[in-house]
């Protein structure tokens, strides 16, 4: 927020009385001179107010003019100040918005660098997936072979106990 003065302090700091201040205002109030007002109706002063009745001042002090003429040249000075400003936050804004175009710029390539890396490990993951899912496979068909081999022998195993028993009960008797 900007800093204010009232009419007194301005007066005090510029070195005029405050029916000076007042005369001054009211000039350049009707040349279109804006001062916001308080809730009194009085007068707040802001910095570049305060600029502009210093340069009246100081014109008025300095030369030999009218107050019209002095108020025509601070007046013409605050506008060439607010085209100096403008034209300086013109600047101020372009650099910004170049700032910021780059940092997007940025942005965008990180972006597309983590996209394909998202690409790789996903294609690394369904690549790992796809051979372990072959190994589990191989593994059950190895399995299985053993199974069956191992229950082949329990069957050879057990028909041969049964001959074995067969004939050794013929001949044990």
């Amino acid at each position: 927020m900007a800093q204010t003065y009232w009419g007194s302090e301005v007066a005090k700091n510029l070195g005029i009385g405050s029916s000076t201040l007042r005369k001054y205002c009211l000039a350049l109030e009707e040349v279109g001179y804006p001062f916001e007002r308080g809730n009194n109706n009085s007068r707040i002063f802001y910095h570049k107010d305060v600029a502009t009745i210093e340069r009246l001042v100081t014109v008025m002090n300095k030369k030999n003019v009218t107050l019209e003429q002095a108020i025509n040249l601070a007046m013409t000075s605050t506008e060439e100040n607010e085209i100096a400003t403008v034209a300086t936050d013109s600047v101020a804004t372009t650099e910004h918005i170049k700032t910021l175009t780059e940092r997007i710029e940025r942005l965008e390539q990180l972006n597309l660098e983590l996209i394909q890396r998202l690409d790789q490990q996903s294609k690394i993951l369904k690549e790992t997936d796809a051979q372990r899912i072959i190994r589990e496979e191989q593994r059950d068909i190895q399995l299985m072979h053993v199974l069956r081999e191992i229950q082949d022998s329990k069957r050879l195993i057990t028909a041969s106990e049964q001959k074995k028993s067969f004939w050794s009960r013929l001949f044990d008797k």
